[in-house]
């Protein structure tokens, strides 16, 4: 009996011990405050302070690393909106109200200005003084375009910046898309009609990661996650040959790789592959769909190969499609941002201590060489050593967005799914129906709970908050404060 019972009690004891996950070593990760203020203190307030065109509005398109602008004065609308980002995160993480006021004023300028009332569509340029310049329709502008406006309506719920993301929504997906053979045009006339028909890796991705995945967070409406698996089929069946495990950059309408593609040295974006890679576990939390995890996992082997240096945390700017060892002696700002949000989101997937590894060095290699502690900001890209390679804050392609956005997700992704801690966000909705429903997090985690909810200073306890939202009352001007908890994964 005795030896039943001794049996029994270390079966059930080794049982227990078999459940018990090991706890990561977090020591060394930064909490989420940090990142929070790194968002605010070193990016968004520099940018703020030296970046504005105060005599023409909005903001320059070149800047040297002191803020001097230089090299021409056209303003990109979809650029522009890069900054409602930004802005629009700023009061999401802070409740400052004077950040949502300037990306109201954004908002405002590029609907005045940017917008074709004729034809629709966001165009591609203005001179200084808002005047169009290039009215055609960049595949790569407009995207980004509709990017701004939909964080700025994530945090506010603003009917019009709505009514302009669906009319954009629509323009890509009847004038875009090509509904032959599937992906995005490189560019539009400005009636719409194809200027362009090749097919490149920006125009494909940047609408899932730059619009959709936000616009279907604050909306849950299934048409942009429907868009999203289709952007997703397209990367992994069209622009990934069969015979390697990359995805490549540039194509023709039929899907046929430009020769570059293959016999350029360094013909790889690491930040690219790393976008394909984050955007596929992203569909796989929202989906549950085990292909989407096991694409991701097939693709961030090699990438972690060959695109990332262990030891330093530096992702390679590019590699080598034939020989991917071969590597570029150099990072831009936005791979290793996007690098960073990687390695969190694989460990979120997997528990893998070797991610949150990369992660420490990544964001350690961010924090040392890439944020300009003397004058703020993002340096646009570094040598392997550190040092800056090119010292400008902004260029025709550079804004303030992927600092803010690696801001943002870094304190959401480590302190629920790291630290174990909650995160505070600010939303200012002008005007609201009874029971609309206020989705807090822009990211994908249906586990987190609404802890506490108030609006306008008082707090509240009849929102109706279940499954991550919660229920407004009728009201205008409503300041809304959430605090949202860590749940856990099944």
């Amino acid at each position: 009996m005795y030896r039943y019972f001794t049996f029994f009690v270390l079966t059930a004891f080794m049982l227990v011990l078999a459940g018990c996950r090991q706890k990561p070593n977090v020591a060394n990760i930064p909490e989420g405050e940090f990142w929070k203020r790194q968002g605010i203190q070193n990016v968004l307030k520099p940018w703020h302070k030296n970046a504005r065109d105060t005599a023409d509005q909005a903001f320059h398109t070149y800047l040297n690393r002191k803020w001097k602008p230089y090299n021409g004065q056209e303003k990109y609308p979809g650029m522009i909106s890069r900054h409602i980002f930004s802005y629009s995160v700023g009061y999401l993480l802070s409740g400052d109200e004077s950040y949502l006021q300037q990306a109201s004023r954004l908002a405002d300028y590029i609907i005045e200005h940017g917008w074709d009332e004729k034809y629709g569509g966001w165009y591609n340029s203005l001179n200084r003084q808002g005047h169009v310049k290039d009215s055609a329709k960049d595949g790569f502008f407009q995207p980004y375009a509709i990017a701004g406006l939909s964080m700025y309506y994530f945090v506010t719920h603003d009917r019009e910046a709505l009514d302009y993301i669906r009319r954009s929504h629509c323009i890509m997906q009847e004038h875009a898309w090509d509904s032959i053979y599937g992906g995005y045009y490189r560019g539009l006339n400005r009636n719409l009609s194809p200027k362009n028909t090749g097919k490149d890796f920006s125009p494909q991705l940047a609408p899932a990661s730059g619009y959709l995945i936000y616009l279907y967070l604050a909306t849950r409406d299934s048409q942009y996650l429907t868009q999203m698996k289709k952007i997703m089929q397209v990367a992994t069946h069209k622009m990934s040959p069969p015979d390697s495990p990359w995805i490549l950059e540039r194509f023709d309408r039929q899907w046929n790789p430009a020769r570059s593609a293959r016999h350029d040295s360094l013909a790889l974006n690491t930040g690219h592959q790393a976008e394909v890679v984050w955007m596929l576990l992203r569909l796989y939390e929202l989906t549950e769909k085990d292909d989407y995890f096991s694409q991701a996992m097939q693709l961030q082997k090699p990438l972690y190969q060959y695109g990332f240096e262990q030891k330093k945390g530096v992702w390679y700017h590019r590699t080598g499609y034939q020989n991917p060892s071969l590597h570029s002696s150099s990072s831009p700002w936005w791979v290793q941002a996007y690098g960073n949000m990687l390695s969190l989101y694989l460990y979120r997937q997997t528990e893998e201590q070797q991610f949150l590894k990369a992660f420490r060095r990544g964001a350690d290699y961010w924090n040392r060489h890439f944020i300009d502690d003397a004058h703020g900001g993002a340096f646009l890209s570094v040598k392997l050593d550190g040092t800056p390679l090119k010292a400008s804050k902004a260029v025709r392609s550079k804004t303030s967005y992927h600092s803010l956005e690696h801001a943002l997700l870094n304190y959401i992704y480590t302190n629920l799914w790291i630290k174990e801690k909650p995160v505070t966000l600010h939303f200012k909705i002008p005007e609201a129906r009874t029971g609309e429903k206020l989705y807090p997090l822009p990211v994908e985690d249906a586990t987190a709970q609404i802890l506490r909810a108030e609006i306008n200073g008082e707090p509240r306890h009849d929102l109706n908050a279940r499954k991550g939202f919660i229920s407004l009352p009728a009201g205008k001007d409503m300041k809304v404060k959430l605090v949202v908890a860590p749940g856990r994964k099944n």
